[in-house]
């Protein structure tokens, strides 16, 4: 079972109204892109409909206007700041204009946390769980408001909220932009909708009426199935056969079909005495039903599992032979929606296939995994490669193409992907793939971690060896630790660079284009191109919330701003400022040993 948390636009707390609206269904969590939504003074009170443990009942309450409000300045921020953290900035904009406009439409004055699913995991009350969720909810939104208020993305850290709310992400960036929550407005419950119709009931048989009551279909069927949402048919059956009606009532297909499915990228699987075909949304047939079985496969619209004289293939809309009527198992779509499967006769193996029906071999399908990438020449292109996993029959991990070829073989995992990249490991060490370079770096590096620095300037007036046709790439400043030395690796698309050998104690990033080196010694400001901004000439470098400075740098008693003009000794100030900010939220921006430090340059006359 999974355990959910919910969001509705109601009227009056602790009171069921019929103008209650579910605004969200989720797992286990308020998620972060709508906590911006729970603003200005929450209160706690009874939940609306989850009272099933009275009194353990207890929900949150917002002002939804005040919320909405909130909300809006958050993704106006976000698209503000498109290059550093949007991947997709025309799907981000559809999703952004649609979440407005669903949350215009919402009229009732609060917003509703129920999370008593949730709660209930606990042997704590929901009483002090509501009051606990209240407090993190509140400190997150304080995060991102300080955020906003800085016009500064760099604050919006995985270490900066609470709650878990940004677990298996490795920065806002990847949350945002994670395919799954299509920037935020996958959370939205949009209830199946018939637009501006009902399916009702009289006699025993089911009729369409519009919402004013005008009958649109008498009830003369004995089942009506709901609308499908894109193409705004319903199947209905009478007498024992099958068709489908448009919700405006028109009769497109007649209940002539022994069995009728519903529609799955413009084409839907009808059944006529025994044997299968395809028929279009207009009505039109497709395929005239004379397959003994037929079964859409992914991606939809596109291909089926068929079967004829008792055996299977593959055929696509235009009744062409994608896989041969050659096996007794149906085709079968993997887990993840990569690559096809056929069970193997007797052996507990299956044959393994490619999106392009390219046999890859005979595998058990858990040991293969579709692994999306970009192409790093044709850099518009999203590929998907295939991970076989090491088995009884095969040494080593292996990467294969969609055409079956090694791409790589001999590595531990692959622990996370760059978009152009993956990062990956052998044994203990770390390398970087590309495809289809191969590996860009070696399986020699400790650690290799993508910086993601937010620039100020185009990439290539930062890298001037970089080809113009790679502007508008995403890129990987990569620190790269080996033997406890840190150096700095540039990458984008088939372009790559060395740009500090590993030779320094530490890389840092700071801010902006700005990187914290360490020689040994002392720590120096360095250009993330790897030109020197300082000398090695400070004890400790500490990021500085501003908009003109890099960082403060402590050099004895003394602490000065570092600023891309120059240094200066720091604004005691905008430093004390910055010091009880950091108490206040638990020295989360430095050390309590450089509080101290800190303060001690305050204090000094």
């Amino acid at each position: 079972m999974s355990h959910r948390a919910y969001l509705y636009n109601i009227s009056s707390p602790a009171v069921v109204q019929d103008t209650d609206v579910m605004v969200m269904e989720w797992g286990y969590e308020v998620p972060l892109l709508l906590q911006p939504l729970l603003i200005d003074e929450g209160f706690v009170s009874g939940n609306i409909y989850n009272t099933h443990t009275d009194p353990e009942n207890f929900g949150l309450y917002y002002n939804a206007e005040k919320g909405i409000q909130n909300i809006k300045r958050f993704y106006n921020f976000i698209e503000n700041h498109q290059s550093a953290l949007i991947d997709d900035i025309e799907n981000f904009t559809v999703a952004k204009e649609k979440m407005f406009r669903y949350l215009d439409n919402l009229s009732q004055p609060y917003i509703h946390v129920d999370a008593w699913d949730v709660f209930n995991m606990s042997d704590e009350s929901h009483q002090q769980q509501a009051n606990d969720l209240l407090t993190v909810i509140a400190y997150n939104n304080n995060v991102i408001t300080r955020a906003i208020d800085a016009d500064d993305i760099s604050l919006l850290t995985p270490a900066a909220f609470a709650g878990g709310v940004m677990l298996g992400f490795s920065d806002f960036r990847s949350l945002l932009n994670y395919p799954g929550y299509d920037y935020g407005f996958r959370y939205i419950y949009e209830q199946a909708d018939t637009g501006d119709t009902d399916i009702f009931e009289e006699n025993g048989l089911w009729g369409l009426k519009d919402k004013k009551g005008e009958i649109l279909a008498e009830a003369i069927y004995d089942e009506f199935y709901g609308f499908d949402e894109e193409e705004e048919l319903a199947v209905v059956a009478k007498d024992g056969k099958y068709g489908y009606i448009h919700k405006s009532g028109k009769m497109v297909v007649q209940p002539v079909y022994n069995d009728a499915y519903g529609f799955d990228g413009g084409y839907a699987v009808v059944n006529l005495e025994g044997k299968y075909g395809l028929i279009q949304s207009n009505g039109n047939i497709k395929l005239p039903p004379r397959y003994d079985d037929l079964s859409s496969l992914m991606p939809l619209g596109s291909y089926w599992s068929a079967a004829l004289n008792g055996k299977y293939g593959v055929i696509n809309a235009d009744d062409k032979v994608m896989l041969p009527f050659d096996y007794n198992h149906e085709i079968k779509v993997s887990d993840d929606e990569t690559f096809y499967t056929i069970e193997e006769e007797g052996s507990g193996s299956h044959l393994i296939f490619s999106g392009q029906f390219v046999f890859l071999g005979r595998f058990d399908p858990a040991l293969v995994k579709g692994r999306a990438i970009y192409h790093a020449e044709n850099f518009n292109e999203e590929v998907v490669i295939f991970e076989v996993l090491k088995h009884p029959y095969q040494a080593h991990n292996v990467l294969l193409s969609s055409s079956g070829e090694i791409l790589l073989a001999d590595y531990t995992d692959i622990i996370e992907t760059w978009g152009h990249a993956f990062l990956m490991s052998k044994n203990d060490k770390q390398g970087l793939f590309k495809y289809p370079l191969g590996l860009v770096l070696d399986f020699d590096f400790d650690l290799i971690e993508d910086l993601r620095p937010i620039t100020d300037e185009p990439i290539t007036a930062i890298i001037k060896e970089l080809p113009e046709r790679l502007e508008h790439l995403s890129f990987n400043f990569c620190k790269v630790t080996t033997n406890n030395q840190d150096g700095l690796f540039f990458t984008c698309g088939d372009f790559s660079k060395w740009i500090l050998a590993p030779e320094y104690a530490a890389i840092e990033y700071l801010k902006s284009q700005y990187i914290a080196v360490h020689d040994g010694a002392n720590w120096a400001v360095f250009n993330i191109d790897g030109s020197q901004h300082t000398g090695f000439e400070f004890e400790e470098l500490i990021n500085l919330i501003s908009y003109t400075g890099i960082a403060y740098g402590i050099k004895g008693a003394h602490v000065f701003t570092i600023m891309k003009e120059g240094i200066m000794p720091a604004d005691k100030m905008h430093l004390q400022d910055y010091v009880e900010a950091n108490e206040e939220y638990g020295y989360y921006y430095f050390t309590e040993d450089v509080q101290k430090k800190f303060q001690a340059y305050i204090d000094e006359e």
